[in-house]
């Protein structure tokens, strides 16, 4: 469980530099849409925070939900491309990347304990 959260600590902080960069477009140029992208940033800021305090707790159905998010988020970076513009987006894929493997380890490890457990 501790790659999953260590992963989403870095994914808070990327969508932090994220929120401070289009507002900071959204004030230089006056930009309606960079203020509509900072909202967006802002509810995934805050869907992060509500799955990291489910892991934490380490609940099942919060990782699996949250595997769910990293794997649309995860296919969403990919079909954007490898460009310049997409560059934050394959970043963010990544550490989506490494979230799933996080909760397919935990999983794994947690059947494990389970069934030890009943030996």
């Amino acid at each position: 469980m501790d790659l999953v959260l260590q992963s989403i600590k870095y994914m808070l902080w990327l969508n932090g530099a994220m929120i401070v960069g289009a507002i900071g477009l959204a004030i230089g140029y006056n930009s309606p849409e960079a203020i509509a992208v900072s909202l967006q940033i802002g509810l995934v800021t805050l869907i992060l925070l509500a799955f990291r305090t489910g892991l934490r707790k380490e609940k099942r159905w919060v990782a699996l939900l949250f595997a769910a998010f990293c794997t649309i988020d995860l296919f969403g970076a990919i079909s954007g491309g490898i460009s310049l513009r997409n560059a934050i987006n394959l970043v963010d894929g990544i550490l989506s990347f490494v979230a799933i493997c996080g909760v397919i380890i935990w999983l794994r490890e947690r059947s494990i304990t389970a069934s030890q457990s009943k030996a």
